[in-house]
């Protein structure tokens, strides 16, 4: 039902640790994808694609 596109590594530092971000094709959604930003292994934010790129997220 999904599939892996792109990981982004955010150039935005928090205490020097990236933000990463994971981008995939979805079933459900095809125009808009799924996202979602990690920050220290953990899951920050879940939406469509763009939640795993955008630096005013990260």
């Amino acid at each position: 039902m999904i599939t892996p596109d792109i990981v982004h590594i955010i150039n935005v530092k928090q205490n020097e640790i990236c933000c990463i971000g994971f981008e995939f094709s979805c079933t459900w959604e095809e125009e808009h994808g799924l996202g979602f930003m990690t920050y220290q292994g953990k899951v920050c934010k879940i939406g469509d694609a763009s939640v795993s790129f955008l630096s005013q997220i990260a």
